[in-house]
C-alpha cells in the first residue's frame, strides 16, 4: 500500500519545493565554501561521501528484502561514483569564476535540458505540454539572467 503523502495532490508541489530548498542550500553552502578557501574537490567529497555512506546500509537492506534496484552492484557503484561526485565537482568548480545566481539557475536548466533530451532520444519519452512550458520558463529565466549580466544594468 502506498503511503497517503505519496499520492495526495499536494505531494508533488511539496516535494518539489523541498528539492528547490535543498538545491539552493547546497549552492549557497558551496559558494561560501569556495569563498572560505575550500577546493571544489573537497566540497564535492563532503557533499557526496556522507549521504553515500548513509545510503549503503539502506541499499543492502532493500536488496536483501528484494525491494532494491535490479541493477548489479557493480553498475550501481559506477553510477554512484560517476553520477554524483563528478557532476558535483564540475558544478562547484564553476563557483570559482561565476556568481552564485548563475549557478543557481544554470545547473538545474542543464540537468532538465540534458535529461529531457536523453529521455526523448534513448527512451522515446514524449514531452508533455506542461513539461515544455516548465522548460521554457527555466530557459527564459536563464536568458534573462544572462541578458542582465551582459548588459550590466547596475546604475552604480
Amino acid at each position: 500500500m502506498t503511503p497517503i503523502f505519496m499520492t495526495s495532490p499536494l505531494s508533488g508541489a511539496a516535494f518539489g519545493a523541498l528539492t528547490v530548498l535543498c538545491w539552493a542550500g547546497f549552492n549557497v553552502a558551496a559558494k561560501a565554501g569556495i569563498d572560505a578557501g575550500l577546493s571544489p574537490a573537497a566540497l564535492s567529497f563532503l557533499r557526496f561521501l556522507t549521504p553515500g555512506l548513509a545510503a549503503v546500509p539502506i541499499v543492502i537492506w532493500m536488496r536483501h528484502r528484494s525491494l532494491g534496484p535490479r541493477l548489479p552492484l557493480s553498475r550501481l557503484l559506477v553510477l554512484a561514483l560517476l553520477g554524483g561526485p563528478v557532476f558535483g565537482l564540475i558544478a562547484v568548480a564553476g563557483y570559482q569564476f561565476a556568481l552564485l545566481s548563475n549557478g543557481l539557475l544554470i545547473a538545474p536548466v542543464a540537468v532538465y535540458a540534458t535529461g529531457t533530451a536523453r529521455g526523448v532520444a534513448l527512451l522515446q519519452e514524449r514531452v508533455s505540454g506542461l513539461r515544455s512550458l516548465g522548460g521554457g520558463v527555466m530557459i527564459g529565466g536563464l536568458a534573462l539572467l544572462v541578458g542582465v549580466e551582459i548588459c550590466d544594468l547596475d546604475p552604480a
